[in-house]
């Protein structure tokens, strides 16, 4: 598929890449940590889930994606949980938007 036509399927401002990584999440005003796992990112916004309680929409939140190796710093931002939604009994969807990268 060219890009173009992925840009124009997705109608979206910005593509998403699929990722599969960890995540650190912290919730700013609490400072509460969470895991996850990474679905897929864009310049403006990531999707991950958890097992964790998820934040409710408008909550802001930093969080960390580790690296691969020592010598590239873990990417960090800062953003907005957009919404979350339930994948079965354990497991919830949350996305985010991201308002600044922090590194």
């Amino acid at each position: 598929m060219f890009l173009a036509d992925r840009y124009l399927k997705e109608r979206r401002d910005y593509i998403r890449m699929n990722v599969s990584c960890d995540i650190k999440c912290k919730e700013i005003n609490t400072k509460e940590l969470f895991s996850g796992k990474g679905i897929n990112l864009s310049s403006r916004g990531l999707l991950f889930e958890t097992s964790h309680q998820p934040p409710k929409p408008g909550t802001e939140v930093e969080i960390q994606i580790p690296s691969a190796g020592d010598s590239i710093p873990p990417l960090t931002a800062r953003g907005t949980i957009i919404r979350s939604k339930p994948m079965d009994e354990s497991v919830y969807e949350i996305s985010m938007k991201i308002n600044e990268m922090l590194n």
